[in-house]
């Protein structure tokens, strides 16, 4: 008892506050007390939302879209509408995957903001600070460089564009998302540009590369060291962590010809019924590390931004 929970209705995932153990969940359906599947959405409302509990039914015709402060009971396995923002009525033709409850959630560690867009300094005596550091210092000793700095990007407009694209990636591979940590120098571009944007990364003002034109990630830092950007006024240098939603991804070698990425050839999906469907992003190796590309703007969140000092750049 005493913990805090956080339940992310895209992953179907519940995470810890306190110790960031994370798990799979299921949803259980109780035997009575659930709202009518014939209920409208107008009924749900109408019924003083804030603050009631509700039971959801298995067949998802109750359709509640973008709730804020969600908070779910997982011992009787209800939900708590704390802040009804818009909902639709229920559509025969949407599929069950498409048409299931939708919730917007927010990262378990973020904290309030009165801005859309706020950088949080991390302390080094927190989980955070440590999961992001050990990511870093995989690839960058201790001894070739110090992390200065560790600071939470915390921009709701780039979340929620985030957050519905890994939802439709969700529907479209069958619940395959893989989303992964990975890094990303800005060189002479300010981070800020990136983080403090409403487009984020922008594939369309990046430079012709190896697998063409796209926003380049890399799983080892000490790749993104060499695209690191420089601190005008602290001497720093400056890398992002990001989530990248990869999807499935296509594994080749370099081909600067690709604009996107190709077509999963004899593959259709259950939940989606589309012929010409592509990979989500491809992925090669170079320089030492894996790398991962992404032709569009929406499958990657700059969440941290490192700035480090090297004290022995030689190693």
């Amino acid at each position: 008892g005493g913990y805090v929970y956080c339940i992310d209705f895209a992953t179907m995932t519940q995470t810890n506050t306190t110790t960031k153990k994370r798990r799979c969940v299921h949803r259980h359906i109780p035997a009575s007390s659930t709202i009518s599947p014939s209920a409208s959405v107008q009924q749900v409302a109408s019924e003083e939302s804030r603050g009631t509990t509700y039971d959801i039914p298995e067949d998802g015709v109750i359709h509640i879209l973008l709730l804020r402060g969600l908070k779910v009971n997982l011992e009787n396995s209800k939900v708590n509408i704390l802040e009804l923002l818009e909902s639709v009525s229920p559509s025969k033709n949407i599929p069950h995957s498409l048409g299931s409850s939708f919730f917007l959630t927010f990262p378990p560690e973020w904290q309030p903001q009165s801005k859309t867009t706020e950088l949080f300094p991390l302390s080094p005596e927190t989980p955070e600070w440590d999961h992001v550091a050990q990511l870093f210092q995989q690839s960058m000793s201790k001894s070739a460089c110090t992390i200065m700095s560790v600071k939470r990007i915390q921009n709701k407009w780039l979340w929620e564009r985030y957050f519905q694209h890994r939802k439709r990636l969700h529907v479209k591979n069958d619940g395959i998302v893989n989303e992964k940590e990975l890094f990303h120098g800005t060189r002479t571009n300010e981070p800020r540009l990136i983080y403090d944007s409403e487009d984020g990364f922008d594939m369309r003002y990046s430079a012709e590369g190896m697998w063409g034109r796209a926003n380049y990630f890399a799983a080892n830092a000490s790749y993104s060291n060499g695209y690191a950007h420089i601190n005008a006024k602290t001497g720093l240098k400056e890398m992002f962590l990001v989530k990248l939603l990869t999807g499935e991804s296509y594994n080749c070698a370099p081909d600067s010809t690709l604009r996107v990425p190709p077509p999963k050839l004899g593959k259709v999906g259950r939940s989606l019924q589309i012929e010409q469907l592509k990979y989500d992003t491809v992925t090669g190796s170079t320089g030492g590390s894996q790398v991962y590309m992404a032709y569009d703007n929406e499958k990657a969140y700059p969440a941290y931004l490192v700035e480090y000092k090297e004290t022995n750049p030689s190693q």
